[in-house]
Protein backbone atom coordinates (compact mmCIF):
# COMPACT_ATOMS: atom_id res chain seq x y z
CA UNK A 1 0.00 0.00 0.00
CA UNK A 2 1.65 3.03 -1.12
CA UNK A 3 0.62 5.21 1.98
CA UNK A 4 3.30 7.68 1.27
CA UNK A 5 2.91 8.08 -2.51
CA UNK A 6 4.14 11.59 -3.67
CA UNK A 7 4.92 12.64 -0.31
CA UNK A 8 7.67 14.27 -1.39
CA UNK A 9 6.19 16.66 -3.47
CA UNK A 10 6.26 20.42 -2.59
CA UNK A 11 2.94 21.04 -0.86
CA UNK A 12 0.78 24.92 -1.33
CA UNK A 13 -0.84 24.74 1.86
CA UNK A 14 -3.13 27.54 1.52
CA UNK A 15 -4.17 25.22 -1.43
CA UNK A 16 -4.48 21.96 -0.21
CA UNK A 17 -6.50 23.55 2.95
CA UNK A 18 -8.99 25.98 0.41
CA UNK A 19 -9.40 22.04 -1.33
CA UNK A 20 -10.49 20.67 1.94
CA UNK A 21 -12.79 22.84 2.78
CA UNK A 22 -14.18 22.90 -0.52
CA UNK A 23 -14.76 19.43 -0.20
CA UNK A 24 -16.23 19.04 3.20
CA UNK A 25 -18.58 21.48 2.14
CA UNK A 26 -19.36 19.07 -0.49
CA UNK A 27 -17.89 21.74 -3.51
CA UNK A 28 -15.61 20.19 -6.38
CA UNK A 29 -12.22 20.27 -6.58
CA UNK A 30 -9.82 19.80 -9.08
CA UNK A 31 -7.54 16.42 -8.43
CA UNK A 32 -4.09 16.35 -9.46
CA UNK A 33 -4.23 13.92 -12.60
CA UNK A 34 -4.88 10.67 -11.41
CA UNK A 35 -4.26 11.42 -7.87
CA UNK A 36 -6.73 13.20 -5.15
CA UNK A 37 -6.61 16.89 -4.47
CA UNK A 38 -3.53 16.70 -1.65
CA UNK A 39 -1.50 14.63 -4.85
CA UNK A 40 -2.37 11.52 -3.24
CA UNK A 41 -3.11 7.59 -5.11
CA UNK A 42 -3.92 4.42 -4.15
CA UNK A 43 -3.91 3.75 -0.50
CA UNK A 44 -2.90 7.46 0.68
CA UNK A 45 -5.92 8.76 -1.12
CA UNK A 46 -8.37 6.16 0.33
CA UNK A 47 -7.10 7.53 3.56
CA UNK A 48 -8.01 10.97 2.83
CA UNK A 49 -11.33 9.71 1.34
CA UNK A 50 -11.97 7.65 4.67
CA UNK A 51 -10.86 11.17 6.74
CA UNK A 52 -13.43 13.70 4.80
CA UNK A 53 -16.01 11.85 6.72
CA UNK A 54 -14.23 10.57 9.72
CA UNK A 55 -12.91 7.17 10.87
CA UNK A 56 -11.73 5.19 13.79
CA UNK A 57 -7.84 4.29 13.75
CA UNK A 58 -9.07 0.45 13.76
CA UNK A 59 -10.98 1.22 10.67
CA UNK A 60 -8.36 2.88 9.02
CA UNK A 61 -5.92 0.37 9.52
CA UNK A 62 -8.42 -2.62 8.58
CA UNK A 63 -9.03 -0.79 5.24
CA UNK A 64 -5.21 -0.62 4.65
CA UNK A 65 -5.18 -4.40 4.69
CA UNK A 66 -7.33 -5.09 2.88
CA UNK A 67 -5.90 -3.03 0.15
CA UNK A 68 -2.89 -4.86 0.71
CA UNK A 69 -4.24 -8.24 0.76
CA UNK A 70 -5.61 -7.10 -2.80
CA UNK A 71 -2.49 -6.30 -3.82
CA UNK A 72 -0.99 -9.09 -2.22
CA UNK A 73 1.12 -7.08 0.08
CA UNK A 74 1.92 -8.47 3.37
CA UNK A 75 0.68 -6.37 6.50
CA UNK A 76 1.76 -3.28 7.53
CA UNK A 77 1.94 -1.62 11.64
CA UNK A 78 -0.69 1.08 12.01
CA UNK A 79 2.41 3.35 12.61
CA UNK A 80 2.31 3.54 8.63
CA UNK A 81 -1.36 5.09 9.29
CA UNK A 82 -0.28 7.52 11.68
CA UNK A 83 2.63 8.35 9.47
CA UNK A 84 0.44 9.47 7.08
CA UNK A 85 -1.80 11.35 9.38
CA UNK A 86 1.37 13.28 10.44
CA UNK A 87 2.06 14.16 7.33
CA UNK A 88 -1.59 15.66 6.63
CA UNK A 89 -1.05 17.74 9.51
CA UNK A 90 2.79 18.40 9.35
CA UNK A 91 4.25 21.98 8.50
CA UNK A 92 7.19 20.91 6.56
CA UNK A 93 7.82 21.91 2.83
CA UNK A 94 6.73 18.93 1.73
CA UNK A 95 3.32 18.59 3.71
CA UNK A 96 0.37 19.57 3.95
CA UNK A 97 -0.63 21.85 7.34
CA UNK A 98 -4.23 20.52 7.62
CA UNK A 99 -6.26 20.72 10.76
CA UNK A 100 -7.38 16.69 11.67
CA UNK A 101 -8.65 15.79 15.24
CA UNK A 102 -6.34 13.92 17.18
CA UNK A 103 -8.37 11.85 19.56
CA UNK A 104 -5.65 10.14 20.99
CA UNK A 105 -6.95 6.60 21.26
CA UNK A 106 -7.75 4.10 19.17
CA UNK A 107 -11.40 4.14 19.96
CA UNK A 108 -11.51 7.72 18.47
CA UNK A 109 -12.52 9.44 15.53
CA UNK A 110 -9.36 11.06 12.97
CA UNK A 111 -10.96 13.18 10.70
CA UNK A 112 -10.07 16.64 8.69
CA UNK A 113 -10.95 19.45 11.44
CA UNK A 114 -13.01 22.05 9.37
CA UNK A 115 -16.36 22.76 9.87
CA UNK A 116 -18.71 22.47 6.88
CA UNK A 117 -21.13 25.42 6.26
CA UNK A 118 -24.11 23.38 7.83
CA UNK A 119 -22.30 24.16 11.11
CA UNK A 120 -21.85 27.55 10.42
CA UNK A 121 -24.46 29.43 12.48
CA UNK A 122 -24.60 32.20 11.14
CA UNK A 123 -24.59 30.97 7.56
CA UNK A 124 -28.04 29.06 8.83
CA UNK A 125 -29.62 32.14 10.35
CA UNK A 126 -29.12 34.46 7.32
CA UNK A 127 -30.73 31.97 5.21
CA UNK A 128 -33.74 31.26 6.98
CA UNK A 129 -33.90 35.42 7.48
CA UNK A 130 -34.11 35.63 3.83
CA UNK A 131 -36.38 32.77 3.33
CA UNK A 132 -39.50 34.98 2.97
CA UNK A 133 -37.71 38.34 1.75
CA UNK A 134 -36.15 36.56 -1.12
CA UNK A 135 -39.41 34.49 -1.61
CA UNK A 136 -41.98 37.31 -2.36
CA UNK A 137 -39.33 39.78 -3.59
CA UNK A 138 -39.16 37.12 -6.26
CA UNK A 139 -42.90 36.98 -6.71
CA UNK A 140 -43.46 40.49 -6.58
CA UNK A 141 -41.76 40.30 -10.16
CA UNK A 142 -43.92 37.55 -11.74
CA UNK A 143 -46.35 39.53 -13.84
CA UNK A 144 -47.76 36.31 -15.59
CA UNK A 145 -50.84 35.02 -13.36
CA UNK A 146 -51.34 31.36 -15.53
CA UNK A 147 -47.85 31.34 -14.18
CA UNK A 148 -47.65 32.13 -11.19
CA UNK A 149 -48.53 29.02 -8.86
CA UNK A 150 -45.88 26.91 -10.80
CA UNK A 151 -43.15 29.89 -10.19
CA UNK A 152 -44.37 30.47 -6.80
CA UNK A 153 -43.46 26.95 -5.74
CA UNK A 154 -40.42 26.43 -7.86
CA UNK A 155 -39.25 29.85 -5.90
CA UNK A 156 -40.20 28.61 -2.35
CA UNK A 157 -38.39 25.46 -3.09
CA UNK A 158 -35.47 26.60 -4.18
CA UNK A 159 -34.67 28.70 -1.11
CA UNK A 160 -35.95 26.23 1.21
CA UNK A 161 -33.77 23.81 -0.34
CA UNK A 162 -30.38 25.81 -0.17
CA UNK A 163 -31.53 25.95 4.21
CA UNK A 164 -32.16 22.39 4.34
CA UNK A 165 -28.96 21.58 2.32
CA UNK A 166 -27.25 23.16 5.17
CA UNK A 167 -29.18 21.74 8.31
CA UNK A 168 -28.64 18.48 6.72
CA UNK A 169 -24.70 18.78 5.92
CA UNK A 170 -25.29 17.68 1.94
CA UNK A 171 -27.03 14.27 2.68
CA UNK A 172 -30.36 12.51 2.13
CA UNK A 173 -31.68 12.17 6.40
CA UNK A 174 -33.02 8.58 5.39
CA UNK A 175 -30.20 6.82 3.16
CA UNK A 176 -26.38 7.79 2.99
CA UNK A 177 -26.47 9.72 -0.40
CA UNK A 178 -24.63 13.07 -0.48
CA UNK A 179 -24.87 13.51 -4.33
CA UNK A 180 -26.34 17.39 -4.02
CA UNK A 181 -27.66 17.30 -7.01
CA UNK A 182 -30.42 14.32 -6.40
CA UNK A 183 -31.78 16.07 -2.63
CA UNK A 184 -34.65 17.66 -2.80
CA UNK A 185 -36.88 19.62 0.27
CA UNK A 186 -39.51 17.04 0.80
CA UNK A 187 -42.49 18.74 2.09
CA UNK A 188 -43.98 17.05 4.89
CA UNK A 189 -47.73 18.48 4.65
CA UNK A 190 -47.81 19.05 0.83
CA UNK A 191 -47.03 22.52 -0.40
CA UNK A 192 -50.52 22.65 -1.68
CA UNK A 193 -52.35 22.03 1.54
CA UNK A 194 -51.15 24.48 3.69
CA UNK A 195 -49.87 28.13 2.71
CA UNK A 196 -49.31 29.04 5.93
CA UNK A 197 -46.22 26.19 6.74
CA UNK A 198 -45.16 26.15 2.75
CA UNK A 199 -41.69 27.91 3.82
CA UNK A 200 -40.92 26.77 7.38
CA UNK A 201 -38.11 24.21 7.74
CA UNK A 202 -39.76 22.28 10.18
CA UNK A 203 -42.20 20.83 7.44
CA UNK A 204 -39.32 19.92 4.95
CA UNK A 205 -36.76 17.15 4.97
CA UNK A 206 -33.80 16.79 2.65
CA UNK A 207 -34.08 13.31 0.70
CA UNK A 208 -33.10 12.27 -2.35
CA UNK A 209 -35.08 11.53 -5.01
CA UNK A 210 -35.85 8.31 -4.12
CA UNK A 211 -37.02 8.56 -0.37
CA UNK A 212 -38.41 12.03 -1.92
CA UNK A 213 -41.27 10.07 -4.19
CA UNK A 214 -41.77 7.44 -1.99
CA UNK A 215 -42.54 9.89 1.51
CA UNK A 216 -44.40 12.10 -0.84
CA UNK A 217 -46.30 8.69 -2.02
CA UNK A 218 -47.32 7.59 1.31
CA UNK A 219 -44.84 4.43 1.21
CA UNK A 220 -42.24 5.55 4.02
CA UNK A 221 -43.86 7.55 7.36
CA UNK A 222 -41.46 8.96 9.48
CA UNK A 223 -43.03 8.62 13.32
CA UNK A 224 -43.17 11.13 16.57
CA UNK A 225 -40.01 9.84 17.93
CA UNK A 226 -38.00 9.94 13.90
CA UNK A 227 -37.76 6.38 13.35
CA UNK A 228 -38.71 5.32 9.73
CA UNK A 229 -41.07 3.05 9.29
CA UNK A 230 -41.93 1.33 5.96
CA UNK A 231 -45.29 0.04 5.45
CA UNK A 232 -46.56 -3.65 3.79
CA UNK A 233 -47.41 -1.54 0.33
CA UNK A 234 -45.78 -2.98 -2.18
CA UNK A 235 -43.85 -5.44 -0.80
CA UNK A 236 -40.83 -5.69 -3.01
CA UNK A 237 -40.17 -1.77 -3.47
CA UNK A 238 -40.61 -2.55 0.76
CA UNK A 239 -37.86 -4.94 0.30
CA UNK A 240 -35.60 -2.56 -1.52
CA UNK A 241 -35.73 0.42 0.31
CA UNK A 242 -34.97 -1.52 3.61
CA UNK A 243 -32.08 -2.98 2.47
CA UNK A 244 -30.51 1.17 2.55
CA UNK A 245 -33.02 3.33 4.76
CA UNK A 246 -31.79 4.03 7.67
CA UNK A 247 -34.02 2.90 10.97
CA UNK A 248 -34.34 6.48 11.90
CA UNK A 249 -34.13 9.92 10.49
CA UNK A 250 -30.80 11.77 10.63
CA UNK A 251 -31.76 15.14 12.28
CA UNK A 252 -29.79 18.15 12.05
CA UNK A 253 -27.99 19.35 14.63
CA UNK A 254 -30.26 22.29 16.24
CA UNK A 255 -33.29 20.59 17.86
CA UNK A 256 -34.98 24.00 16.34
CA UNK A 257 -34.97 22.91 12.88
CA UNK A 258 -35.83 19.37 13.57
CA UNK A 259 -39.29 18.05 11.59
CA UNK A 260 -42.34 18.93 13.95
CA UNK A 261 -44.18 15.90 15.32
CA UNK A 262 -47.89 17.42 14.60
CA UNK A 263 -47.01 17.92 10.43
CA UNK A 264 -45.33 14.20 10.48
CA UNK A 265 -48.89 13.31 12.68
CA UNK A 266 -50.32 15.03 9.87
CA UNK A 267 -48.30 13.01 7.19
CA UNK A 268 -48.82 9.69 9.25
CA UNK A 269 -52.64 10.14 9.59
CA UNK A 270 -53.38 10.84 5.59
CA UNK A 271 -51.64 8.09 4.62
CA UNK A 272 -52.49 5.62 6.90
CA UNK A 273 -56.11 5.78 5.56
Amino acid sequence: MKIKNNMRKNRNKELDIKNTKRILNNLPVEPEGEKNWLGHGDGGAVIDKMLLKGATMQELFEEQQLLLRNKGVGRKHKSSIYNHIRHLKGQKENEHGLLITDPKTNRGVYRFNYSSKSNDIETIGKLKSNLENNYHEKLNKIKETERESIISQRVGQNSLRELLLQLYENKCAMCDVDAVKVLRASHIVPWSEDKNIRLEPTNAILLCGLHDLAFDKGLIIVNADFTIFLPNKPDGLREVLGKFTHDELRLPASKEYHPKTEYLQRHKDVNSK
